[in-house]
């Protein structure tokens, strides 16, 4: 009784020690995976928006009308080819950014004559604006594109020299974003190093990869190149912009960081080759504004 006592007490000594492992490796891979997050808005929070610079009280503005998750979402009513409201918030300076967000629209057009604009990435605490991002839909096109202002690279899609915009267009997959449902989509930019064409741009809609571009000259290799494009330019803030289009637009569970985030908190493909997919046929002369 005694010798069968001691093994019970064994045992539990055991079970206890392997669990409290199990519990301490969950919680490591836990804050292991989030640690390369910046921060994840979901719009939750009482002070409405309070880690947010605003450009306008009324728009955006969190809603209550179409959550993704929880209670409230962002909303964005879009009323033609001006619109106007905006609202900043700023992460480290990095040179290598995802995001991850959902996204959904309602009686959504996109506009035609120029594109409708989603968000902006830049750096708002730096001399050195130039070069710099916008994701939108372009020229009422349902696929999202993404916009470099004054790359240093000549643009192919448009035939604007270096130094000026270039609209990079989905290259691997054909996703046009319907009414109606929310997908989760994905973005990465990488600067390239100074006068190296190494940058990247990369973009997953609900996991399937639509864009793909490496071996980018976004930075050239001086401080003071032309048209004020600088070497030291980085990423540190997303800019959310109404303009362009009717209808309404929400957003839930933004977040942003130096990894690829995910959708679900599964695995994470890695990234595949270039597809030979043409890209759409885009308009000649245009810049972005």
């Amino acid at each position: 009784m005694h010798n069968g006592a001691r093994t019970a007490r064994r045992r539990v000594v055991r079970i206890r020690f392997a669990a409290t492992i199990a519990i301490t490796l969950s919680l490591f891979l836990f804050t292991f995976s989030h640690a390369d997050m910046f921060w994840q808005e979901d719009f939750e929070a009482p002070t409405n928006l309070g880690n947010w610079d605003r450009s306008s009280l009324s728009m955006p503005y969190v809603s209550s009308s179409l959550p993704y998750q929880g209670l409230q979402s962002l909303q964005l009513d879009y009323n033609g080819p001006t619109g106007g409201g905006f609202m900043d918030r700023q992460h480290p300076n990095v040179e290598n950014v995802y995001t991850r967000f959902y996204t959904r629209t309602k009686t959504f057009t996109y506009e035609a004559s120029t594109g409708t604009k989603r968000f902006q990435q830049l750096n708002l605490n730096s001399p050195y604006q130039y070069p710099n991002f916008w994701w939108e839909n372009v020229f009422g096109s349902r696929e999202l594109a993404v916009g470099g202002q004054v790359v240093a690279e000549p643009c192919a899609s448009t035939g604007h020299p270096a130094y000026d915009s270039c609209w990079y267009y989905p290259n691997m997959a054909r996703v046009p974003l319907s009414d109606d449902r929310w997908y989760c989509i994905e973005t990465h930019l990488k600067m390239n190093t100074p006068g190296v064409a190494d940058g990247i741009i990369e973009l997953w809609i609900d996991g399937a990869q639509t864009t793909l571009y490496t071996g980018r000259m976004f930075r050239g290799p001086n401080v003071s190149n032309p048209n004020g494009n600088s070497s030291l330019t980085t990423f540190g803030a997303i800019r959310m912009y109404r303009q362009g289009g009717v209808g309404s637009m929400w957003y839930d569970n933004f977040a942003v960081g130096s990894t690829r985030i995910g959708c679900s908190g599964g695995s994470i493909p890695s990234a595949s080759p270039p597809s030979t997919t043409s890209p759409p046929n885009a308009p000649t002369g245009v810049t972005i504004q």
